[in-house]
């Protein structure tokens, strides 16, 4: 099982996909069935595997470091399992410059 996000690094407010991918060990055969969880500390989002691959989308995450986990339910044909930890840095939304030039 495979974890990854679609913009790392990422700033305040940019929408960001994670994905994890979950495949059958080799010589298995069939798709995974079930959801993956993904977690950031104390928040979580469960999303159903589609073709083996559950994506999350959020803008909501705030300036620093996360560590995002993946953990797959399990089916009855696929035993349960956890990505590696992602790690998502986010940097502070940029405010706007604005400059003055100086008169002659």
């Amino acid at each position: 099982m495979k974890t990854v996000s679609s913009l790392n690094p990422s700033r305040v407010g940019q929408s960001v996909t994670f994905t994890a991918q979950v495949k059958q060990s080799v010589p298995g055969t069939g798709v995974p069935t079930g959801t993956v969880t993904f977690k950031d500390g104390q928040r979580s989002a469960k999303v159903p595997l589609v073709n083996g691959m559950a994506k999350f989308t959020t803008s909501k995450l705030t300036a620093g470091t996360h560590t995002i986990t993946a953990a797959y339910s399990g089916d009855t044909n696929f035993n349960r399992n956890s990505a590696k930890p992602l790690v998502q840095v986010v940097s502070p939304q940029c405010d706007p410059v604005s400059y003055a030039h100086a008169k002659d």
